[in-house]
């Protein structure tokens, strides 16, 4: 029995459960149990096949297939930010999570591999996170001066807000857009469609495209690149 007020996939997950904690290699639960999220490992943990105090004491991220894989989300880096207790992500999320820059985070893919780390105590931490790979180009303060654009560069990652760079060629333009990936692992993803999304329409279909994005842009004021400099 599932609490809270839950929707119609948050109540039919009981029977993916079940399928999942089969096929995971675990013995089918035994009498009737009311739970919430995460459901498996708290089903397992009240059967006495996890360890219940070990799951207590921790939260579980993640989507759980019908085999029993977990699969990545999103929403897991403010999960993972409102708590200090120990968290389980999935693996296809552990390169980001690293970003939260926590200790106690850890990863699995797969229901009977997260199982047997709880019974051992022997959790997958997340890899180390490699030093420059947040972003592919330099990084602010690898820049020196030009301060305003700077500036420019830190409120467009903090807002979410669109950016074009204008000025002759050699001035930094594309080398200060390619600073930005740095900034936007720490932004609030925004957009600039207010429903996040455009609906082309014709007379035998409709298509519906994302459209939550940020535009950074670089231009010369002219074809030759100086127009204005005397």
């Amino acid at each position: 029995m599932i609490v809270g007020l839950p929707d119609t996939a948050v109540k039919e997950a009981k029977d993916r459960v079940h399928s999942a904690i089969v096929n995971a290699g675990f013995a089918r639960t035994s009498g009737k149990l009311s739970v919430n999220l995460a459901i498996a490992v708290a089903v397992l943990a009240a059967d006495r096949q996890l360890p219940p105090g070990r799951v207590s004491q921790m939260e579980f991220l993640g989507e759980l297939t019908l085999d029993g894989m977990i699969r990545g989300v999103r929403g897991w880096l403010p999960a993972v930010l409102a708590t200090d207790r120990p968290i389980v992500v999935p693996q296809a999320n552990a390169m980001e999570a690293a970003i939260a820059n926590r200790p106690n985070i850890y990863m699995a893919d797969h229901l009977a591999t997260l199982g047997d780390q709880l019974r051992s105590g022997e959790l997958c931490a997340l890899p180390p996170a490699e030093p420059g790979s947040r972003s592919q180009g330099a990084g602010l303060d690898d820049v020196q001066g030009n301060t305003q654009a700077k500036r420019a560069l830190t409120i467009a990652a903090a807002g979410g807000h669109n950016l074009l760079f204008t000025g002759p060629p050699g001035s930094g333009k594309t080398m200060l857009a390619n600073c930005l990936p740095v900034g936007m692992y720490w932004k609030c993803y925004v957009s600039p469609w207010e429903s996040g999304q455009i609906m082309i329409s014709r007379a035998a279909y409709q298509t519906l495209f994302p459209a939550d994005f940020q535009l950074i842009a670089a231009m010369n004021p002219c074809p030759c690149g100086y127009f204005g400099d005397a």
